[in-house]
């Protein structure tokens, strides 16, 4: 077994049954994993429920050097969090976002001892999920890179992922199967080469306006590559983004929408199709807001009609339930 052929001491007990347990279980990992690989700048964790890719190695050993080059990036995933079906088409693409760790990652050293000084011995909150602690505690709006198209299918049910779940969002997601394949344009995942690039990108896209849930808001077929769409996001009192109007505008479009996660700084970047890139930001929140077109119609959730309001609820129910997600790009 690997835990034995890496001569690690095998003493952590394993008791799956509330999020606090699970908690103090990944302590002990942590705690295990910095004493026994001293001198490694970073460690790839990967939770015993999920398949890796052929490509998962391929892919972290792209990236590693990007959890250490650059202070704002605090993990490394092979989980495409914002790929789910019928948004993953490029394999060679990686963005960077607000996301957790999910389930196999690497981080380095020094952010495994950060966590370790902050680590709860006891908790209020039994059901407060290690990974989302250290998204929502040790991250410090710190992000992760992640690839379009997934390395890591997850497939367990448990404390926190209920069969529907699995069936319906992660079961259906494309894995890369193929090895050693090269990344494009790594270098721009560097903060400031990201912010020039994506602030080049949106500024260069065809803006598009109306309901993201209308069947016809995506142009068919599309006549441009990049199209942007901005919508009201407010910047709540804790900092956060308002996760309401977040929700009712990213599901729209068959991505992430049960948390607010999967955003750089309120864009929120899908692919909808194999040639198109659409660019979503959330104003006033997002700190590209000062790229929204003069005259523009910002789309907003509190104005909508009741009629549009339920059809909407309709529409992301499909998408939620059913996982029907938008086909109108025809290319």
């Amino acid at each position: 077994n690997i835990i034995e052929n890496l001569n690690i001491s095998n003493s952590v007990e394993k008791k799956w049954y509330t999020n606090y347990r699970l908690l103090q279980y990944y302590r002990k990992v942590y705690e295990i994993a910095v004493s026994t690989f001293l001198s490694a700048p970073a460690v790839i964790f990967l939770d015993e429920d999920a398949r890796v890719s052929p490509d998962f190695f391929s892919f972290m050993s792209q990236t590693f050097w990007l959890l250490y080059e650059d202070p704002s990036i605090y993990c490394i995933t092979g989980f495409a969090h914002l790929g789910l079906k019928g948004l993953a088409h490029h394999p060679s693409k990686i963005q960077r976002g607000r996301i957790q760790v999910e389930w196999g990652y690497a981080i380095t050293n020094e952010f495994i001892k950060e966590a370790l000084s902050m680590w709860p011995d006891k908790s209020d909150n039994y059901n407060l999920i290690y990974d989302f602690w250290l998204y929502q505690y040790v991250s410090k709006n710190r992000e992760c890179v992640f690839p379009e198209f997934s390395r890591i299918h997850h497939f367990g049910v448990g404390v926190n992922s209920i069969a529907d779940m699995v069936e319906m969002i992660y079961q259906p997601m494309p894995v890369v199967e193929e090895a050693n394949v090269p990344l494009a344009n790594i270098d721009n995942i560097l903060y400031y080469n990201w912010k020039r690039e994506l602030t080049i990108n949106i500024t260069s896209a065809v803006p598009l306006e109306g309901n993201p849930c209308s069947l016809n808001f995506l142009p068919s077929p599309a006549k441009e590559n990049h199209y942007s769409f901005f919508y009201k996001l407010n910047r709540q009192s804790n900092g956060q983004l308002d996760e309401y109007q977040y929700y009712e505008s990213v599901f729209c479009m068959g991505t992430w929408g049960m948390s607010e996660q999967g955003h750089h700084e309120g864009v929120t970047i899908l692919s909808p199709s194999y040639y198109v890139t659409l660019y979503m930001i959330g104003v006033p929140f997002s700190s590209y807001s000062n790229l929204l077109p003069n005259n523009y119609s910002l789309w907003d959730i509190d104005k909508i009609t009741n009629a549009t309001f339920d059809a909407n609820q309709e529409r992301i129910e499909e998408i939620s339930l059913l996982r029907i997600y938008p086909r109108n790009i025809n290319v």
